[in-house]
């Protein structure tokens, strides 16, 4: 505990005034600093080109061959192929939405560069 006997929630985690104990961050959002509160967690989400999981304290790259055009993407966004660059496109990691193979040339769905 701290000097006046509150603890801080490490990275990961977000309270409200007054908790008793701090909560999972929720997907998609970025909580990589220590003492996150609950007004930043609701503001605070990932920027486009990453995502993040329950719990994680901070954003990771979106694999190549997704979109991750939007702000807020989470892992559950990822699986499957919802996120997939269509075919004729691809992306490299961390790449914000996907890009056309150029003329002459060709992609499946989900490629990476």
């Amino acid at each position: 505990a701290g000097e006046n006997g509150c603890t801080i929630c490490e990275g990961g985690k977000y309270s409200a005034s007054r908790a008793g104990s701090c909560t999972a961050c929720e997907a998609g959002k970025n909580c990589s600093q220590d003492g996150t509160t609950e007004a930043t967690h609701a503001t605070d989400f990932c920027e486009a080109g990453y995502y993040s999981d329950l719990d994680e304290a901070g954003c990771t790259k979106c694999p190549a061959g997704k979109s991750c055009a939007s702000s807020g993407t989470t892992t559950g966004d990822l699986e499957g192929t919802g996120d997939d660059c269509a075919a004729g496109s691809f992306s490299i990691e961390g790449q914000i939405g996907c890009t056309a193979c150029p003329p002459g040339s060709y992609s499946a769905a989900g490629q990476a560069d």
